[in-house]
């Protein structure tokens, strides 16, 4: 029994070791709880950063849109390109950042 209290570590019991190591290995429903809320509480300044930059990308967007409309209905008449640009590439952008934005939540792991 000295080789194994030798080994294992002096005074400490194996099997008490053992079970706390088997208990540190499954949470309870009050630790999956407290968790939960710290990754919660942790994740709150990159909903801010998401925020932040859904605005930086959508508001420009939408004022371009109202803009735009406003002088097509006033009769000034819009280029084809920048109705291709509102289209594709700033229009694909604007729509991957808003698609992350409301559904980045939905998928669970």
């Amino acid at each position: 029994m000295n080789i194994i209290k030798t080994i294992f570590g002096g005074d400490k019991n194996i099997i008490d070791e053992a079970l706390d190591g088997i208990d540190s290995t499954t949470l309870t429903a009050q630790e999956v709880i407290e968790y939960r809320l710290k990754a919660r509480e942790n994740y709150g300044p990159f909903k801010v950063i998401q925020r932040l930059l859904s605005l930086i990308f959508c508001v420009p967007y939408v004022a371009f849109c109202v803009v735009l409309m406003a002088l097509e209905l006033s009769g000034v008449g819009v280029s084809d390109s920048s109705i291709k640009l509102l289209d594709s590439r700033l229009g694909d952008s604007v729509a991957l950042i808003v698609g992350f934005y409301f559904l980045g939540g939905v998928i669970r792991k």
